[in-house]
Formats: C-alpha cells, sequence, structure tokens
C-alpha cells in the first residue's frame, strides 16, 4: 500500500513521513535533478541525478509522474518511477498537487493525506529555516505563495486532512491520527461511528440535550453490527468542569468527529452553540455527511450558509426517527464505502 502525504512547505511532511518510517513504512525514494542539500544523502533522501538524465527518462516512460519547479537557481525536476508503485511493499511518498493527480490516475488504490498548517505556523517555520540558513527568504516568499495556488481546493481531493499546527497538534498525534486511518482502510471496517452534535450550555438543568442523545444510544442498539455512536456528553461533565481549559474540550471532540464517519446534529437552538456550528463546518471540510434534524418545518431561523454544509435535513415532530431511519437505509448499502 502507498501513503501519499501532501502539504504545503514547512506543513511537516517531511517530519511525519520520518516518523511513519520509523514505525516500519518505506519511504519512496523519488528523483530529482536539482543538487543536494548539505544534509541530503545520494538514494536516501532523493535520487539526485541531471536535468538531462531526467529528461531522457521522461523521454523513455520511466515516470509514473513528473513535475518542475521554477526557480531562483533555474528549473528542477522531481518525479516518481512506475517500478516504485508497483512495488507491494507499505510505503510513504510525498508529492505535489500536480504529482499526486497524475498518480490518481495510475494507481487508484494509494491513500492520501493533506498535511495543513496555519499561515502562522509555516511562516514561524519558514522564519526558522532561513535563520538555520535552509533556504534563502526570497526562496521561501516565492514557495509560499506559489503553494497557495497549487493547493487551493485540496482538502476536497484526499481522503483525509491531518492538522499539524504550532502549540496545538505534534507530530506524534498526526502519525497516530494516520495509522488509524489506514488500519480502517486495510481491514475494510464496514461499522461507522455516528458522531452526535447538539446545543447544550443553553438548557442548563433541562434533561433535553440528554433525551435526544439517549433516544439515539437505544436506537442503535438494535444496529451495532453497522454504526457505534459517540456522544461527547459521555466523556465530559459540562456542570462539573473539571477540565483545564475549553481548547481541552474542543481539540477532543473535533479530534473524535474527524475519526467518525457520520455526524447527526440536532438543529434546534444552533444560533446558540457556537460549537455545534463549528463541528458542522468541521465536518464539512472534512467530507463528513452531516446529517441533521430539525423538530421546527422552518428553517429560516437557520443560517443559509448552515444548511448548504449539511447532507440532508429532517424536519417536523418525526425528525429525529426520520434521521434515524435515513442512516440505517443509506448508510448500510453498497453504496457507501469507507
Amino acid at each position: 500500500m502507498t501513503i501519499i502525504l501532501l502539504g504545503k512547505s514547512c506543513s511537516g511532511k517531511d517530519s511525519i513521513c520520518n516518523e511513519l518510517v520509523k514505525r516500519g513504512y518505506e519511504k519512496l525514494i523519488t528523483y530529482t535533478s536539482r543538487p543536494p542539500r548539505p544534509d541530503e544523502v545520494q538514494d536516501k533522501t532523493y535520487h539526485f541525478i541531471s536535468k538531462e538524465e531526467f529528461e531522457r527518462l521522461i523521454s523513455l516512460g520511466f515516470f509514473a509522474e513528473w513535475t518542475t519547479y521554477n526557480t531562483i537557481e533555474g528549473v528542477w525536476y522531481y518525479g516518481t518511477a512506475i517500478d516504485d508503485l508497483e512495488c507491494e511493499n507499505d510505503r510513504v511518498l510525498i508529492l505535489n498537487p500536480s504529482g499526486y493527480e497524475q498518480i490518481r490516475q495510475f494507481n487508484e488504490t494509494v491513500i492520501s493525506f493533506y498535511i495543513y498548517s496555519n499561515l502562522k505556523t509555516i511562516k514561524s517555520r519558514m522564519a526558522k529555516r532561513v535563520k538555520e540558513k535552509k533556504g534563502t527568504k526570497e526562496e521561501h516568499e516565492r514557495r509560499l505563495e506559489r503553494d497557495n495556488i497549487d493547493f487551493k481546493g485540496m482538502e476536497n481531493k484526499v481522503d483525509r486532512i491531518i492538522y499539524n499546527n504550532d502549540g496545538l497538534d505534534t507530530i506524534e498525534s498526526a502519525v497516530e491520527k494516520i495509522l488509524y486511518y489506514i488500519e480502517e482502510v486495510k481491514t475494510n471496517s464496514h461499522r461507522k461511528r455516528i458522531y452526535l452534535a447538539g446545543a447544550m450550555g443553553c438548557y442548563g438543568e433541562d434533561p433535553y440535550p440528554y433525551t435526544w442523545r439517549n433516544k439515539v444510544k437505544q436506537f442503535f442498539i438494535y444496529h451495532s453490527d453497522n454504526f457505534e455512536i459517540f456522544s461527547p456528553i459521555d466523556y465530559y461533565n459540562y456542570q462539573n468542569t473539571n477540565h483545564k481549559s475549553e481548547k481541552e474540550i474542543m481539540l477532543y471532540e473535533l479530534n473524535a468527529l474527524q475519526d467518525s464517519k457520520i455526524m447527526l446534529v440536532n438543529l434546534k437552538d444552533l444560533d446558540k452553540s457556537i460549537g455545534t456550528s463549528d463541528e458542522i463546518l468541521f465536518a464539512y471540510l472534512n467530507r463528513i455527511p452531516i446529517i441533521g434534524f430539525y423538530e421546527n418545518e422552518n428553517l429560516s431561523d437557520i443560517h443559509p450558509w448552515k444548511i448548504e454544509q449539511i447532507n440532508r435535513i429532517e424536519t417536523g415532530k418525526d425528525a429525529l426517527s426520520n434521521a434515524m431511519d435515513y442512516i440505517v437505509n443509506y448508510y448500510t448499502t453498497d453504496r457507501w464505502c469507507v
């Protein structure tokens, strides 16, 4: 199986790749015509070849994908050999968006991860590299400008987004998420996790947030071969705040949501719950199907953008029952793959 990592410059993809190698994956060594940097090793970092040799191999159909970069030092070629992709070993490969599009047409069995770092993190890491004399400021700025163009919309083209932002994520946590998803794919697990979302804090002592969630859990007991339920309120006591910060809750719940296959969200009082709105956006960006229910017939008090982010909304007094029936009837068919 070939694992593809994509990410802007300084997103951490090389560090993640190196950690995956420590966990038993073999790094697929690609080819380049650029000169090696001081800390790079021939046939371990890249297969370093001349521009003329690279162009000769292109003419022979040697590469499954190849691309060029216009740098201040000239044109550099990068490419992946066809023979290397046909190996059955578990391998990890770093590609740019152009190379990824070519590989997808050549080999549909790859698993892809977009390593995402925010602009603040990227600029901080770039400044550190310049200070360490790993590239010039001008070269890093040029790469950042091109990355912003090349990676536009990438979150909609990969199998999974992995966040790697300074102060929020670690290389180890990113690797664990990647390995978890790979294991899911390898075992072809058909048991889908349903993440339950909906307003909490605005209800005070009202048991409503618990009653509808309990109803869902009771319903899916009879469908446990195909589904499992994740309800965040089972893991945090919101009325007895022993957690250190709201950030702790946010990261825990968004990580759990990222590992889920479906979101079932109660849209009641959505305007009062920033957390639920953020969860919907997070699921939307991670291509997790969102099934909403709203016991009110009128959706006019829900912002149109939120409605557009939700795959299906059931309304009326039987909205929850209809939403659960829809999940069972649709997401247990062969039309939906993990």
